[in-house]
């Protein structure tokens, strides 16, 4: 018991010193279901698009396509033209708007798809204007692929989805009253590839007026596919956007690892320059800029396996890794931080020596002490699942399960890890890590850490 509550202790990091927490909705994917730009003088359209870079190191470097409602590309002027893709950079710490002209006589409406090199938050205003006179101004944040999605509903309730895959989805959309009963549907649309669409609910086919409930979105194929969506609520002649309605964890894999990778990556990377003897004399630079370069992949396999591939410089991982991971943040911070340690001592010539560290002991303790520097809680979560998969005779890559020392080294190897991330702390000469891992040992636990050490 004593060694589990140890390891708790010494990974343990409070996001509120982590120097990578980012706002919930920051990400480096965002689709915006729906923009409508242009249209009549007597309600003509603009469009506004900021993003804002929480990240105080690093710019951001944004690329945006639009799309229209049947997966074309679609064609919006933001001053030097119209244009498909906008790519544009946020200073780090700073933001950046972009707004359409409007000047289109015909009203353009279809979807958009951001991308950026660090986790951003993003927003789109629209704005209505009738004889040039604004009379709409309503905005909605930018959102991820979701499995599910549900919100506050009435007659008049704005739905937009997007397809954001390469092949066609099917979507039901249920409502319930407010009493919880089910007065119609449900509705079902098909969408393919890159497809959009908008409507108000009282527009579908025996749709209950008046109405007030709620309103469910889900796939309707026998495999799930994510989806983007959005309601905007129309009530007293007024515009207004409604929470964001869409699943969380354990939500589609498509932006979540490469959020959590850059932040692992960038404290891990920072983290070299405070290792000084820890490092064996090897430039912190190089090492540092070794880990900002790693791709991450994610590889479509039922087997359970991590690894670092030196060809393509990226760490890679599987699919099922991801689902055996879940909500796991942690978790999957680990794996990567581990990796991203092998592929460093692949690059340099292997682990320092005068550590008495092996390789994988090696990759432990930098992974350890990256989750500490970025303010994520414990690794140990990883093993845990790890182990409990084992258990159940899960499928687990063979050298996978030989590099994490199953089935029965585990105890070991958590034991190991406590004790090595533990030393580097003692022996660090960086006044910034060695306050990092102080607090982190007696912040959670001020009391349970006067346990004798385990030397």
């Amino acid at each position: 018991m004593r060694t589990i509550i140890f390891l708790l202790i010494v990974l343990a990091a409070l996001p509120a010193w982590g120097q990578y927490s980012y706002p919930a909705t920051a990400s480096t994917a965002l689709v915006f279901p729906h923009l409508v730009d242009g249209g009549a003088v007597d309600q003509r359209w603009k469009v506004t698009l900021v993003f804002t870079n929480p990240n105080t190191t690093n710019a951001a470097n944004v690329t945006i396509n639009f799309y229209g409602d049947y997966g074309n590309p679609l064609l919006l002027d933001f001053g030097a033209g119209p244009v498909s893709q906008i790519a544009l950079t946020v200073a780090a710490g700073g933001s950046r708007s972009i707004t359409s002209a409007g000047t289109s006589a015909s009203t353009n409406t279809g979807w958009g798809f951001a991308e950026s090199t660090v986790p951003v938050l993003g927003t789109i205003l629209f704005q209505a204007s009738r004889n040039g006179t604004p009379f709409w101004d309503v905005s909605a944040p930018g959102t991820g692929p979701t499995y599910f999605y549900t919100s506050y509903a009435n007659e008049n309730l704005g739905v937009a989805f997007a397809n954001t895959t390469d092949g066609t989805i099917n979507l039901r959309v249920a409502v319930r009253s407010t009493n919880g009963t089910v007065p119609a549907g449900p509705w079902f649309f098909q969408l393919p590839a890159r497809n959009h669409s908008v409507f108000n609910l009282f527009s579908l086919t025996g749709f209950p007026r008046p109405f007030e409930g709620s309103v469910t979105i889900t796939g309707a194929d026998d495999q799930p596919i994510p989806f983007a969506a959005w309601t905007l609520n129309f009530r007293d002649g007024l515009l207004t956007s409604l929470p964001q309605g869409e699943m969380q964890l354990p939500g589609p894999p498509d932006r979540r690892p490469y959020d959590i990778g850059f932040k692992i990556q960038q404290a891990g990377a920072d983290l070299q320059s405070e290792l000084g003897p820890l490092l064996g004399g090897k430039d912190p630079i190089q090492i540092a800029t070794l880990i900002r370069s790693m791709g991450l992949v994610v590889d479509a396999s039922s087997s359970v396996s991590a690894y670092f591939k030196q060809a393509d410089n990226s760490i890679h991982i599987t699919a099922a890794l991801l689902e055996l991971l879940g909500g796991s943040d942690s978790g999957l911070a680990f794996i990567i931080a581990h990796m991203a340690a092998h592929g460093v001592y692949l690059s340099v010539g292997g682990p320092p020596t005068q550590l008495g560290l092996s390789a994988e002991q090696y990759a432990d303790a930098m992974a350890g002490l990256s989750l500490i520097k970025g303010g994520f809680q414990g690794g140990g979560d990883f093993f845990a699942r790890l182990q409990m998969l084992d258990a159940v005779n899960g499928n687990i890559d063979s050298n996978f399960r030989v590099e994490f020392g199953l089935p029965t080294g585990i105890a070991d190897r958590l034991n190991s890890l406590a004790h090595n991330i533990d030393s580097a702390c003692d022996v660090s000469t960086s006044v910034a890590l060695n306050t990092t891992c102080s607090k982190a040992r007696s912040f959670w636990y001020p009391t349970i850490y006067a346990l004798p050490r385990l030397d």
